[in-house]
């Protein structure tokens, strides 16, 4: 059991982490700025961001590059909550592990789909500290032409099985929405497990809280998706759910019978959304990260739990990544602030 001491230097240090979280200020002198490079030129002076772009000419990133350094920023931040892995216990590492391990696979899987075989490989942005605890060969990753070669190099990865069960079709089509789905299934079984069986009673509580109230916001997005743009079937609609959240599958049937997509979503506003979501303003796609980061601030300041509080750091570093990249597609597409800043997940 953690020390009340090693407690409190965790908690410190992942608030303190926090604590250099980009601002509005921030948000607002980015979207200011003319081009891409002036982004990269303005997150060069944030210490947060230093790291990664000291060694980068700013002024000549264009957009694919900036985002690239930005996710490789993402994975440095895990990889330093990992080191924390003897004072927080076996829980958060092997979250961030598996976490970590999942997007590897989707984002390659995705890059072989489209044919971007140089990026279906993360190896040059991946820490040591991570890479060295996944069941991924990243050499063997980084020359995968084939879907054959991406299985073999994942052969030993806890996703194995769910890789193995979607080859591509006889057009070479790989079924990426339903991986998606089992590759994202299998995490939260799996991370789900974990806290039942090694978390203690109140830390229990609330990473399950957290957890089964975002999974449920997914499954609602979904819903309302199939719905409005697919007109599923309830029974097709089932196979696209995530496991473990709070709403049983007599909730969830209620909102894929309902007659339209809007009485779906009053159905949640019934009950879900009620004490999530108290904007109804709020696009019904972004519902997942904006509850997330509700809960996410919340527990992040008033948590006694460190796998807690650093669970939400992460969440949040999440978060604001994406809120960097919307406004450099958004600059270098010449898209107004005011209609950028409604795709900003404000986390200040």
């Amino acid at each position: 059991m953690m020390s009340n001491w090693a407690a409190g230097a965790v908690m410190a240090k992942s608030r303190a982490m926090y604590g250099r979280r980009l601002h509005r200020e921030d948000y607002e002198a980015m979207m200011a700025c003319r081009n891409v490079g002036a982004i990269a030129a303005y997150l060069q002076q944030k210490p947060e961001y230093a790291d990664v772009l000291s060694e980068s000419n700013v002024g000549a990133l264009h957009r694919a590059q900036l985002e690239k350094l930005l996710k490789q920023k993402l994975f440095l931040k895990f990889a330093t909550l990992y080191r924390y892995e003897k004072a927080v216990g076996e829980f958060f590492a092997e979250y961030i592990i598996a976490r970590s391990e999942a997007r590897i696979i989707l984002d390659s899987v995705m890059g072989l789909q489209e044919g971007r075989f140089g990026e279906t490989q993360k190896a040059q942005f991946m820490p040591e500290e991570l890479r060295n605890n996944m069941g991924i060969d990243f050499e063997m990753l980084g020359e995968a032409m084939t879907y054959e070669k991406f299985a073999e190099a994942t052969a030993k990865s806890r996703y194995a099985g769910v890789i193995a069960a979607f080859k591509p079709d006889l057009d070479a089509r790989i079924p990426i929405t339903a991986m998606e789905n089992a590759v994202y299934s299998k995490l939260y079984n799996d991370t789900f497990e974990l806290i039942k069986n090694k978390a203690s009673k109140k830390e229990k509580q609330e990473l399950l809280s957290i957890f089964e109230t975002y999974i449920d916001l997914i499954n609602f997005v979904r819903i309302v998706r199939m719905k409005k743009y697919y007109g599923m079937t309830i029974d097709q609609m089932k196979d696209m759910m995530l496991p473990n959240g709070n709403l049983g599958l007599e909730k969830l049937e209620k909102m894929m019978g309902a007659e339209t997509t809007q009485k779906a979503i009053d159905i949640a506003y019934t009950s879900l959304l009620k004490n999530v979501i108290t904007d109804k303003n709020v696009p019904i796609d972004d519902l997942p990260d904006r509850g997330k980061a509700d809960m996410a601030r919340k527990y992040i300041r008033f948590s006694t739990k460190p796998s807690v509080v650093m669970l939400c750091y992460m969440f949040l570093s999440e978060i604001e990544i994406w809120n960097v990249i919307h406004i450099i597609e958004g600059i270098r597409y010449n898209v107004s602030p005011n209609e950028i800043w409604p795709m900003i997940i404000y986390i200040d």
